[in-house]
């Protein structure tokens, strides 16, 4: 019988560093060694460690920012190839243009799309109850709908 597994700091720390490399829980917890259980269980008992989760969190998404931005700006080296040969010390920066947008969209408001959603309704509201509804009798209500109205 062995003895009694320990969420200790030390694999806390590696649960986390598992989580901010991931983005998972699931390879938080392939690192650290622990089942989702045990961290679902520390999370909802110990504040600071589910803090620490949360910051984990956030700091993934700036690895995704600065991964958007590096090949965004900085591009990516690939191998050059010619006619299907590669050439020996050839090679070729890529940039995307759309995870560029993607980044400029984030930092900049001039990128972003704009909605705009208009909930201001003009006019009245037909409501009819039971009978037929085929046009004969839509174009009678309606008749009757705006005869009522003042001018």
């Amino acid at each position: 019988m062995g003895r009694p597994f320990t969420f200790t700091d030390a694999v806390k720390r590696r649960y986390l560093i598992g989580l901010v490399k991931t983005g998972t829980v699931l390879g938080g917890c392939k690192r650290a060694k622990v089942t989702r259980e045990t961290v679902r269980l520390h999370r909802e008992s110990d504040e600071a460690f589910a803090a620490a989760e949360l910051q984990a969190n956030e700091d993934h998404k700036d690895l995704i920012e600065a991964e958007i931005k590096r090949r965004a700006m900085d591009g990516i080296v690939k191998p050059f190839f010619y006619q299907g040969e590669r050439v020996d010390d050839g090679k070729i920066r890529e940039f995307s243009d759309v995870l560029l947008l993607a980044y400029a969209k984030r930092h900049i408001a001039a990128y972003r799309d704009r909605a705009t959603i208009d909930h201001n309704v003009t006019g009245g509201v037909l409501v009819i109850g039971g009978g037929e509804n085929d046009a004969e009798n839509w174009a009678g209500a309606t008749a009757i709908s705006q005869a009522g109205k003042k001018p």
